[in-house]
């Protein structure tokens, strides 16, 4: 190679790397700036207004509608799943509620706790089991 052809290339070569920099910068400086405004609408209050919305509006839509008999096989068998996993903790407020009220007796508490013992025999029997360990 002659010499002129060296500092072409040695040019080429280091505007190339300018370039390629300069690209990787500009693509991370729009990405962050896209990712902030994605952000901030997130967090604003209007999106929040947005949402309770549209909620507001499928929760009527939902309401109004006819329930199909494939729908209402579905919808049974996970609002199933969340009463059955979730039923513990409502059993335990209604608990504490029965217990902070002092003007409820005590027989209808005793019933309560009876039908929850009931309820999660099996439940009650494995804690008795890890608690005489």
């Amino acid at each position: 190679m002659i010499k002129t052809q060296k500092e072409k290339f040695k040019k080429y070569l280091l505007i190339t790397i300018v370039v390629f920099f300069s690209l990787i910068f500009s693509i991370k400086f729009a990405l962050n700036f896209v990712e902030n405004r994605i952000t901030s609408t997130l967090k604003s209050k209007k999106f929040e207004v947005f949402l309770m919305n549209q909620f507001n509006n499928k929760l009527e839509s939902f309401a109004n509608k006819s329930v199909s008999e494939s729908e209402f096989i579905f919808y049974k068998d996970n609002f199933y799943k969340i009463y059955k996993k979730y039923k513990p903790i409502f059993d335990e407020i209604e608990l504490e509620n029965i217990a902070n009220q002092k003007k409820k007796d005590n027989a209808e508490f005793r019933e309560k706790l009876k039908n929850i013992y009931l309820d999660n025999r099996s439940m009650f029997l494995e804690i008795i089991e890890d608690i005489e360990k």
